[in-house]
């Protein structure tokens, strides 16, 4: 046959190795189209296995010669595919010894290939003979060999006729196209099997799981998705999950078909549940990337986080914002004041007289009365007020963008709304309300400040029955008491004014003592002892709190080593302030006294408030996880107050949180406190964090704290906070709720 012609009838060969098939059936057609197109009298191919006793099935078994039967060899040439004259590939020639012989030698690199045309005479060929009695004149063999250039096997023919130089350069190549054929056919089988397993891992989970290509066919959902959706039937994707006809945004993620993770939530309307979804590129064989999309229900969650919400920052008789909200409310609205240079009003409303409501006609009727109020006061706001129920028969409204003109208005459509009476059980009854103004730009900058101006305006409203009083600097009756004690304040510290008490906390389970939180006090030379109320507002808004809270430190360590000493390993809790957090040698600080302490980090606890790491979550994220890596352990204090999600707590270094002492007070009279308790109990035992209820007053709330699941508690039952020197002595007496 020509050379052209064998050219054309390899490349021929060559697109039909490119079908699929099996390793088996290609190879075969390999072997065949040699036989075929070199006219050689049979061609094998024989590839590298691991070895085995080759008792049977191996050349050597045939030996005469003990030393030369083949045992426990690593490596073994297999014959797999062999054309024309010797077609078998089992018995006594089907495997050869890796590295004896020149199959052997080929096979192993030891030479890249052996070609002779004279078989008969050749002192290298095994089987004088044999080939002389088939009229053998050539062979021929060619390495295969892996991506590594290391050895594979080997393709081998026989021949009646001498090979040319051109017919070796083409077997050469046949070999490389061989070479290919086989690891890519491999490669294509590994990736079959590894998809197999996670096929057979997606069948087994609990979530959904689905994966779609590029066109957007679905190519598998395993039967949680089929659960959940339904069957495909042959659906696109935006079809099956939206009933759409159309490609949808949420389908349309080329984030993910470039080779980028995405996790975000998903609401479905087609069957009214949210999903935590995680998109996932998965690579094919042939190169191209589908996405493997995890969906897991996280429904209840869900509507547990918007009940704790809901319960938390909702006023439950008025379905109003609460304080918590409006306070946030308001400092988001001075922020945006301050931006754009606009003004701001807020109004503090106390309805007069409501006692004698709640007396005469009981507090259901009172209650109604404060649901109509809070309707009634609804409709004279503009949409961008927030209106809120503080407390009691206390109301307040946050007006952004209104100066003091625009909100007298308000104020006096409030008043005229309450004029109309409102009807009892057939009564009549007349209310009035005491309405406190202060303006933004001019008395405050933060919320704080601001609330606290516009009470004092209502109450001077409610004293001098004037119905409504704009805050000015004279109702402030405080303010030079308020600026002596900042100036004594700071010298408190270096003059030893301030002490510490320690309040126990204990394992509702077993009872036994966990640990202390240090507490500070100032022994006022002229006033006595100042409880933490009365000046830690003011060591904030001075920034006296920094180096307040690292002497609080400093005295809990060195308080904690005489602990030691006395036998006692107890954890000691201190509060941390949100402006120690930007302090950027806070790490180096706290390193230095804990180092100087001569105590393990894990003796220290850190407490910081939810609002505290929400104002900064970034730089609170840094900074807890730069100390927990010291050993420092974390608590989150107050929590329930704040605006963090679950879903960010699980993000912190936090292994506790203390549910804020305003909703274990009111457990035992009010069921949402206990609602709101159980809901932070179970989310946070989900997220594997402990619970501490802070402010435990009476044996009742404490057993229905254990009967939650609650973890651990403090409070005045448990211990009033006590001198470290009386520490040691409650300890071993036991937790008063024993």
């Amino acid at each position: 046959m020509p050379n052209a012609d064998r050219l054309q009838r390899l490349n021929q060969l060559q697109e039909t190795l490119l079908a699929p098939g099996c390793l088996e059936e290609k190879l075969k057609k390999i072997t065949e189209g040699v036989v075929e197109i070199f006219n050689a009298d049979f061609c094998r191919i024989w590839l590298s296995m691991p070895g085995d006793r080759c008792d049977s099935g191996c050349i050597h078994a045939k030996a005469k010669e003990e030393d030369k039967i083949c045992r426990l060899r690593e490596r073994c040439l297999h014959l797999v595919a062999s054309s024309s004259r010797y077609t078998h590939i089992e018995g006594p020639h089907s495997r050869m010894p890796f590295g004896l012989y020149k199959l052997g030698r080929v096979a192993n690199g030891k030479i890249t290939k052996f070609l002779t045309n004279d078989v008969v005479n050749d002192q290298q060929i095994m089987d004088h003979k044999w080939a002389k009695g088939l009229g053998l004149v050539s062979f021929a063999g060619y390495k295969l060999q892996d991506t590594n250039g290391g050895p594979m096997g080997v393709l081998a023919l026989f021949s009646k006729q001498s090979i040319t130089t051109e017919e070796d350069a083409m077997l050469e190549g046949l070999a490389g196209i061989t070479t290919h054929v086989i690891q890519t056919v491999k490669a294509e089988e590994a990736l079959r099997v590894e998809r197999d397993k996670l096929i057979n891992i997606l069948e087994s989970m609990e979530d959904g799981v689905y994966i779609v290509n590029q066109a957007y066919d679905i190519e598998y959902i395993n039967p949680v998705i089929e659960r959940e959706f339904g069957p495909v039937e042959g659906r696109k994707c935006y079809e099956y999950f939206h009933d759409r006809d159309e490609v949808c945004p949420w389908c349309k993620n080329q984030k993910v078909f470039a080779g980028k993770t995405v996790r975000w939530e998903w609401y479905s309307a087609k069957n009214n549940k949210t999903y935590d979804l995680l998109d996932t590129p998965l690579r094919n064989y042939d190169g191209s990337i589908s996405k493997l999309e995890i969906f897991r229900d996280i429904t209840e969650r869900k509507h547990s986080e918007d009940m704790i919400q809901q319960l938390a920052y909702y006023d439950v008789l008025t379905g109003l914002p609460n304080r918590t909200l409006l306070h946030d409310r308001l400092q988001q609205a001075i922020f945006e004041a301050k931006s754009g240079n606009r003004p701001l009003v807020l109004l503090v409303m106390d309805l007069d007289r409501f006692k004698e409501i709640n007396n005469t006609l009981g507090h259901h009727s009172g209650d109604i009365i404060l649901k109509q109020t809070g309707d009634r006061l609804r409709i004279a706001l503009p949409e961008t007020a927030t209106l809120a129920r503080t407390g009691g028969d206390e109301f307040a409204v946050v007006l952004p963008d209104t100066d003091a003109e625009g909100a007298n208005r308000i104020a006096d459509s409030f008043i005229k709304s309450l004029k109309e009476p409102f009807t009892l059980e057939g009564i009549a009854i007349n209310v009035n309300a005491s309405i406190g103004m202060v303006t933004y730009p001019g008395y405050g900058d933060d919320a704080n400040t601001l609330m606290q101006y516009a009470d004092m305006a209502m109450y001077r409203a409610k004293n001098t029955k004037s119905g409504l009083t704009i805050y000015s600097p004279q109702h402030n009756q405080y303010s030079p008491e308020r600026l002596a004690l900042i100036s004594e304040l700071r010298h408190s510290i270096d003059s030893d004014q301030m002490f510490l008490l320690y309040q126990p906390k204990i394992d509702l389970k077993t009872g036994s003592p966990v640990g202390v939180e240090s507490l500070v006090r100032w022994q006022h030379p002229r006033l006595g002892v100042i409880p933490p109320n009365q000046f830690i507002a003011l060591a904030e808004h001075t920034g006296l709190i920094k180096d307040l809270t690292l002497w609080v430190i400093k005295e809990s360590l060195k308080q904690s080593r005489i602990w030691k000493q006395e036998g006692l390993q107890v954890c000691v809790a201190v509060n941390l302030s949100m402006q120690n957090l930007q302090v950027p040698e806070l790490l180096k600080q706290i390193k230095l006294l804990i180092s100087r302490s001569s105590m393990a980090p894990a003796n220290l606890r850190l407490e910081l408030t939810e609002s505290t790491i929400m104002r900064d979550p970034e730089r609170s994220m840094e900074i807890l996880t730069q100390m927990a890596a010291m050993g420092i352990h974390f608590s989150i204090d107050d929590f329930g107050t704040g605006y963090s999600s679950l879903g960010y707590l699980q993000k912190l270094p936090v292994d506790e949180i203390k549910i804020d002492k305003s909703f274990v007070i009111n457990m035992m009279a009010d069921e949402n406190s206990i609602a709101i308790v159980h809901s932070i109990i179970e989310l946070a035992h989900s997220l594997r964090i402990k619970v501490v209820a802070e402010g435990v007053e009476n044996k009742e709330t404490m057993k229905r704290l254990t009967l939650l699941g609650c973890d651990m508690a403090q409070g005045y039952f448990i211990s009033r906070p006590i001198p470290g020197s009386e520490v040691k002595g409650w300890l071993e007496l036991g937790a008063k709720g024993d």
